[in-house]
Formats: C-alpha cells, sequence, structure tokens
C-alpha cells in the first residue's frame, strides 16, 4: 500500500501541474568503509556557476515538475563530502596544495512504470588538472508512505550520497585527494581546521 501511496501522490502532483521545487535536505551517510585519508591536506569549491531555477528532463527529454536548483544541490554535496573525508582523516582548509571544484552538470527525473529515480551526473575537477564525472542513481523503495515533496526530496538526497560513494570507491580519487599529503603535513602543521566554501 506504502509504494502505491506515493505514486498516486505523485501522480497527482503531475497531472495538476504543480511544481515540486527540490533540494536534498538529508544525504545519507556514505558508510564506513576502510578508505583513509589521513594527512591529506583538500579544499573542495562549488564550482557550479548555475544558480538558476529550471525543470528537470525526464529520460525521453520532456520536462518533468521537478524544480531544481544546481547550485544548491552542489553546494549540498560539497558540504558532505567535505564531512565524509574529514571523517576518514583529510584536512579540508582554505589554503591547500589540492583544491576540487565541485559542479552539478545533470540531474534528471524520470517514471520507470511504477518507478520514479532521480540521477545526478558530479562534476569533480582538480586543481592538478585530473578530473572526472559520477553519476548517482536512486530510486523509490516499497513501503514508504510520504508527500510528493518528501519523496523528491529523499531521492534527491540519496542520490547525492552514492555519487559521494563513487567518488571514494576510485583509486584515481582517492589518489588525488592524497596527492601532496606527506608534503603538506610537513609544511603546514598546525594550520586551521576544518573549512568548506
Amino acid at each position: 500500500m506504502g509504494m502505491r501511496f506515493v505514486v498516486i501522490i505523485l501522480c497527482a502532483a503531475m497531472l495538476a501541474g504543480c511544481s515540486i521545487a527540490v533540494l536534498p535536505k538529508h544525504i545519507p551517510p556514505a558508510g564506513s568503509d576502510a578508505v583513509d585519508f589521513s594527512g591529506a591536506v583538500i579544499m573542495i569549491a562549488n564550482a557550479e556557476q548555475d544558480a538558476g531555477e529550471y525543470a528537470v528532463r525526464d529520460d525521453k527529454g520532456g520536462k518533468t515538475p521537478i524544480i531544481v536548483n544546481r547550485m544548491k544541490w552542489s553546494k549540498k554535496l560539497v558540504e558532505s563530502l567535505a564531512g565524509e573525508l574529514a571523517r576518514r582523516g583529510a584536512r579540508v582548509r582554505s589554503n591547500p596544495n589540492v583544491t576540487l571544484n565541485i559542479s552539478i552538470p545533470e540531474i534528471a527525473f524520470s517514471q520507470f512504470g511504477d518507478i520514479y529515480q532521480f540521477k545526478v551526473t558530479a562534476g569533480v575537477a582538480a586543481s592538478t588538472g585530473w578530473s572526472r564525472q559520477y553519476d548517482g542513481i536512486a530510486e523509490t523503495t516499497p513501503g514508504v508512505v510520504e508527500s510528493s515533496a518528501g519523496t523528491a526530496e529523499r531521492l534527491a538526497g540519496d542520490a547525492l550520497a552514492k555519487v559521494i560513494k563513487a567518488m571514494l570507491r576510485d583509486e584515481d580519487f582517492a589518489a588525488v585527494v592524497r596527492t601532496q599529503a606527506e608534503q603538506s603535513q610537513k609544511s603546514r602543521e598546525g594550520a586551521p581546521a576544518v573549512q568548506t566554501r
């Protein structure tokens, strides 16, 4: 019954032509994997330039009632990623040797039968010249009873969490974060603590 309830609410919102402004409020933690960034000194910057609100497209290119702001989504991603790196020993600050610039070039919302899905693509560009894109996909799950806005916010947070997990599992990403770890440890002992922008 829970899944049907969610689908009915979302369908009603779409048929009524109502727009739903979605911002991820909660990004679930990435888990307790063994990735260690002790000694790494890094800055993570929100490099997304598009601050406008727009209706995201579905898998066929059509507009949906989901309204997003990529700059705000990117800011949430930066904050969450900084926390995950700090929990794994990295020092996130304002004047490091390596900067990670984060942007979100794509957010898509799709319907497949009675399943609703968010797909988020995040771009990471390091000051060392390395860059890569990561995808996070989240779908509705059975048994959840919540409003259409609540469902969309939950899916948005889950999609960003999956983006972060993809980053943390990427050996190349880890290597970039650790690039200046030894040099930073020697030259920046006692520098001020966690900071993002």
